[in-house]
C-alpha cells in the first residue's frame, strides 16, 4: 500500500525523497501539507514547515503525537472532519471549519483532501493541505471605493422614480400590443423589441440601485437546499450545453433570511459570468454547506461593531474557466472594472452581487488564479426561524375578482393603464392623483373599500402619509404599495419594513394582477375598514 511505502521511510523523512525541487517547493509552501496513514497504526508521515505558522505546533509534534488533530479540530467542527475521514463528504469539496491553535485562539481553515483506499475501500491514509483563510479577508472592503459605489446608488435613486413610471408605462403598452396582434403579424418582433428594451433598461436601473446596497428587498427565511436546487436547474439553461452543471449541496442546510429572487439573480450573475471565461465548455459546481465562524472573525470582516452571528451558510460557485489575473481580482466587485476583459457589457454584474449580498447582512470572496478557474463563495447569517412561503411567480393566466380596488397615482398614464388592466380582470376601480382626492373617494364612496393601490412617491402628501391618514379617519383596506424607488418611505436600507406589502415598477399586467390577489387573499394584518352609513362622528 502507497501509506505503507511512505512509513518504511521512517517519520521524519521527507515525502518527496529524491525529489529536491518538489521537496522545497512543499517545505517552503505557505499552506500546511500533511500525509496522515489511518491503517494500520494513525501516525503523520509527513508535515511540512507551514504547519507551525497556522497552528503553533512544529511538525516534530505531530510526528509524536499521532492524534494531534483531534485537539487541534474545534469540538463543532469534529463530525464534519470525521465524515470527511469516513468518505462521506466528496474530496473534491474543501472543507471550512476551525482549528485550535496551540495558543488558545482560534485559526479558520480551509482542507483540501485526497483519501487512500485498500483494496477493501476502507481509508488507509488522508493527504491534506490546509489554507487560513482569515488573512483572505472576505469581501476585501479595503479594496472597495465605497463612497464611489454610495454615490452611484444616490445618483440612481434620484432618477429611479421618474424612469421607472415612464418604463412601466412603455412595458404595459407594450404588452397590451403584443395581445391585440395576431401571431404572424410582422409588427409582433417590432413590440417585443420594445419591451424588451424596456425590461433591460429597467435591470440596469436596478442594477445601480443594487451596488450600494439599496435595491428594495423584501427579505423572507428561505429553505435554501430548495432555493438552490431550483437554481442549479436554471443556471443550465443560462450556461449551455457545453458546460456541466454539478452540485454538492448538504443535507439540512441551514436557513436564511433573503429575498429569494434576488438571491436567484445573484447566483446567475455569476452563472453567467463563469459561461464567459468558459468558452470552450467546462464545468461549473455548486455547492453549499454549513459552517461557522467565531464572532470576532466575522465582525472583523464584516468591519461592524455588533456581535455577528456563528453560524453561516456558505454558497461555492466553482467554475474551470480561465480564471481572474491579479491585477483584476484586486478590483473585481467595483462597478464598471470589469466590462471587457469579462464579457460584462456594463461592468455592473459582479457589483451587483456584491450589493446584493451585503444587503443581505452576508460575505463574499473570490479564489482565482490564471488558467485554474475561480471560486466564488457566498456566507449568508444562518437563522433558527422556520421557512416562510415564497412568493408566487406571476400566471400566464391572472386571476381577477369583484373587489373594490382604490388606485392613487399621480403620474396618469400610469393611473390609467393600471385601471384598464384590473378593471379588465373584474374588480370595480376607482382613482385619484392625489392624496387629497383619495380621501375624498373614501367619504363619498357607499361601500367599503378593499385595496389601496397607491403610489409612494407623490407631491403634497406621500403614500405612506395618506395611509396613516386613512387610519386616522377609520378607513382600514388593504394596501400594496409601488414605486420605481421607495427613497426609505416604507424601507430602511433597501430592507422593506414589516407588514409593508410592496409592487416595484416597471411591473408587468401579470404582477400587477398576482400581487393584489395575494395582498386581498392574505389573512388580515389590522382592523379592516367597517361599512358606514354616511358621516359617523369618529371619522
Amino acid at each position: 500500500m502507497e501509506a505503507d511505502k511512505f512509513a518504511r521511510q521512517g517519520p521524519m523523512q521527507p515525502l518527496y525523497s529524491g525529489k529536491p525541487p518538489f521537496q522545497q517547493l512543499v517545505e517552503n509552501a505557505r499552506d500546511m501539507i500533511y500525509y496522515l496513514q489511518l491503517r494500520p497504526e494513525r501516525r503523520f508521515i509527513y508535515v511540512n514547515p507551514a504547519a507551525a505558522r497556522i497552528t503553533g505546533y512544529s511538525p516534530a509534534q505531530y510526528y509524536a503525537k499521532p492524534d494531534l488533530l483531534s485537539s487541534i479540530v474545534h469540538p463543532a467542527d469534529w463530525q464534519r472532519f470525521r465524515a470527511m475521514l469516513d468518505g462521506e463528504i466528496a474530496e473534491e469539496h474543501p472543507l471550512l471549519m476551525r482549528w485550535r491553535r496551540s495558543d488558545g485562539t482560534t485559526a479558520l481553515v480551509e482542507q483540501q483532501s485526497v483519501l487512500h483506499r485498500d483494496q477493501e475501500g476502507h481509508v488507509v491514509a488522508l493527504e491534506g493541505v490546509v489554507r487560513e483563510v482569515v488573512e483572505r479577508a472576505w469581501l476585501a472592503e479595503d479594496r472597495l471605493s465605497l463612497e464611489t459605489m454610495d454615490a452611484i446608488a444616490r445618483l440612481a435613486g434620484a432618477v429611479a422614480h421618474d424612469i421607472n413610471n415612464q418604463l412601466t408605462v412603455m412595458n404595459l403598452h407594450a404588452e397590451i400590443l403584443l395581445q391585440d396582434l395576431e401571431a404572424e403579424d410582422p409588427r409582433r418582433e417590432n413590440v417585443q423589441e420594445i419591451l424588451q428594451a424596456g425590461l433591460e433598461t429597467s435591470e440596469l436601473i436596478d442594477q445601480l440601485l443594487a451596488v450600494g446596497g439599496r435595491q428594495v428587498a423584501d427579505l423572507r427565511v428561505v429553505d435554501l437546499g430548495e432555493l438552490l436546487a431550483e437554481a442549479a436547474e436554471a443556471m443550465q439553461h443560462i450556461v449551455g450545453e457545453a458546460i456541466r452543471v454539478q452540485t454538492q449541496i448538504a443535507s439540512e442546510l441551514g436557513h436564511v433570511r433573503v429575498d429569494p429572487e434576488r438571491l436567484e439573480r445573484a447566483l446567475y450573475d455569476l452563472a453567467r459570468h463563469a459561461r464567459d471565461t468558459m468558452p470552450n465548455g467546462g464545468e461549473l459546481t455548486l455547492s453549499a454547506a454549513n459552517i461557522f465562524l467565531e464572532q470576532d472573525i466575522a465582525a472583523q470582516a464584516r468591519k461592524i461593531d455588533v456581535r455577528a452571528p456563528e453560524r453561516y451558510v456558505e454558497i461555492t460557485l466553482r467554475d474551470t474557466g480561465v480564471g481572474i489575473s491579479r491585477r483584476t481580482k484586486e478590483h473585481l466587485f467595483e462597478p464598471f472594472f470589469t466590462a471587457q476583459e469579462l464579457g460584462d457589457k456594463t461592468g455592473l454584474r459582479l457589483a451587483t452581487v456584491y450589493g446584493t449580498v451585503r444587503q443581505f447582512g452576508g460575505l463574499i470572496d473570490v479564489e482565482s488564479e490564471p488558467g485554474q478557474g475561480s471560486a466564488f463563495r457566498i456566507l449568508l447569517p444562518s437563522v433558527s426561524e422556520e421557512p416562510q412561503a415564497r412568493p408566487r411567480r406571476a400566471s400566464e393566466e391572472p386571476i381577477g375578482g369583484t373587489e373594490t380596488i382604490l388606485i392613487v397615482e399621480d403620474q396618469e398614464s400610469v393611473r390609467q393603464l393600471a385601471e384598464l388592466i384590473l378593471r379588465g380582470l373584474g374588480y370595480e376601480v376607482l382613482t385619484a392623483a392625489t392624496g387629497a382626492e383619495a380621501v375624498q373617494v373614501c367619504h363619498s364612496h357607499a361601500q367599503p373599500i378593499d385595496l389601496l393601490l397607491v403610489d409612494v412617491v407623490m407631491p403634497e402628501m406621500s403614500g405612506v402619509e395618506l395611509v396613516e391618514l386613512l387610519g386616522q379617519m377609520g378607513f382600514h383596506p388593504r394596501v400594496l404599495f409601488t414605486s420605481g424607488y421607495s427613497d426609505g418611505a416604507i424601507s430602511r436600507y433597501g430592507i422593506l419594513e414589516p407588514d409593508i406589502e410592496f409592487l416595484e415598477k416597471p411591473f408587468s399586467a401579470a404582477q400587477l394582477a398576482m400581487r393584489v390577489r395575494d395582498v386581498l387573499d392574505a389573512p388580515a394584518k389590522g382592523k379592516a375598514e367597517e361599512p358606514r352609513e354616511g358621516d359617523s362622528a369618529e371619522e
